[in-house]
């Protein structure tokens, strides 16, 4: 039987061990896997994915040796795929690599080495983003969220939010633990904006984060966005 969010990844790596330890692992969560290395330049995807891809992972490392340095064209073009999310491995969690991806539309990164689990969470975050129904709930072991009612709990007790904390994290709520970049992710202005997107967030970890100034669920990638980390670890979101 299927474990959640299993689909059809296409791994695209220069490196043969990490596309084995991926691939083994990946299988044996139900995950159909196809790894290509080649023929990125003649097609908007890697030679070999094949029709149906749910999610593509790009090593960005292996992008760049594979294109001669043009990896920000290549990359634009495999985001440009309808309907399948791309998820970026990276060097460093710093540094203009990630950004870059981000621009040219990745819908997420994971920084090398990384735990199995992170990898994924993003993918099955990723494929619930473009075929899962919206959830309306998320349960963490710290707050419970209804979006419907507009519901917070913490500790037993309501936790009254304004409705612009409401609107932010429907944003995340809908983006299901993937990166929330403000400019890419609510052009409308939804949530009020990067500068109100920032103070929304400070105030929502004021008001469910345990510990306010290392927040477990609530996080921000400098430079690039935020997140709502409820994965199987953190938490859940249910439709």
């Amino acid at each position: 039987m299927a474990g959640p969010g299993a689909g059809r990844v296409v791994l695209l790596s220069a490196d043969p061990m990490l596309v084995r330890v991926m691939a083994v692992s990946l299988r044996a969560r139900n995950w159909e896997v196809v790894t290509a290395a080649t023929g990125l330049l003649g097609d908007p995807v890697p030679a070999g994915a094949g029709a149906g891809p749910t999610v593509l992972v790009v090593d960005l490392g292996a992008l760049r040796l594979l294109t001669c340095g043009n990896r920000s064209t290549a990359l634009s073009r495999l985001c440009a795929w309808p309907g399948v999310p791309v998820v970026v491995l990276a060097e460093s969690p710093r540094g203009r690599e990630i950004l870059g991806a981000v621009q040219a539309g990745a819908a997420d990164f994971v920084v090398k080495p990384f735990p199995l689990r992170t990898l994924l969470d993003r993918l099955e975050a990723a494929a619930a983003l473009e075929s899962g129904p919206v959830p309306e709930r998320v349960t963490t072991a710290d707050f419970d969220l209804d979006l419907n009612s507009r519901t917070a709990r913490r500790d037993d007790r309501e936790i009254p939010l304004p409705g612009a904390d409401w609107r932010l994290l429907a944003l995340l709520v809908h983006r299901r633990g993937l990166l929330l970049v403000p400019a890419r992710d609510d052009p409308a202005g939804t949530a009020g904006g990067p500068a109100a997107i920032r103070d929304g967030m400070r105030r929502l970890r004021i008001a469910l984060e345990p510990d306010p100034a290392l927040p477990r669920y609530l996080i921000s990638e400098p430079g690039l966005g935020y997140r709502l980390r409820a994965s199987h670890h953190h938490g859940t979101l249910r439709s």
